[in-house]
């Protein structure tokens, strides 16, 4: 009877745990946390690290129809319909356990792309929602699905 508890003791951390991760991809691919600035623009990026901080001051945003570029202090350097977006996928630098995302669209007959760092957590799905307004806007993108190795 002693071992058959300490057994049951032993499990119950481990099914909380798959429950937990469980719960956590789940709200992954079914995002509904969406987090929105002052400004109406829901943020999708931030620097990989404290250094990034003082480094670039360079971040992205979505809204329903536009992909926006701010450098410092509001100033929108670029604006790209959701529709004109064919590619985003993860890039091949990671930074603290973060991997980098580049954007793809097309512009004057050409290509052009951005990567930055996406600023997923628990309590904010910005990034996830954002993949899925693409996919709406123009449902030829190729866009890659958000796992944990693509994180």
């Amino acid at each position: 009877m002693k071992e058959a508890l300490i057994i049951l003791l032993g499990l119950i951390p481990v099914v909380l745990f798959v429950t937990l991760m469980r719960y956590f991809y789940r709200s992954l691919r079914h995002p509904k946390k969406i987090v929105t600035e002052s400004n109406g623009l829901r943020k999708i990026s931030t620097p990989p690290s404290l250094f990034g901080l003082f480094a670039s001051r360079t971040l992205y945003y979505y809204d329903e129809q536009f992909f926006y570029q701010i450098k410092q202090k509001e100033k929108v350097t670029l604006k790209v319909p959701l529709a004109k977006i064919v590619r985003v996928k993860p890039g091949y630098t990671m930074v603290n356990n973060r991997r980098s995302w580049v954007v793809t669209w097309q512009s004057d007959g050409g290509e052009k792309q951005v990567s930055f760092y996406h600023n997923i957590t628990l309590f904010n799905h910005n990034f996830a929602v954002f993949l899925h307004a693409i996919k709406e806007a123009n449902p030829q993108a190729e866009i890659k699905e958000l796992t944990s190795f693509t994180l």
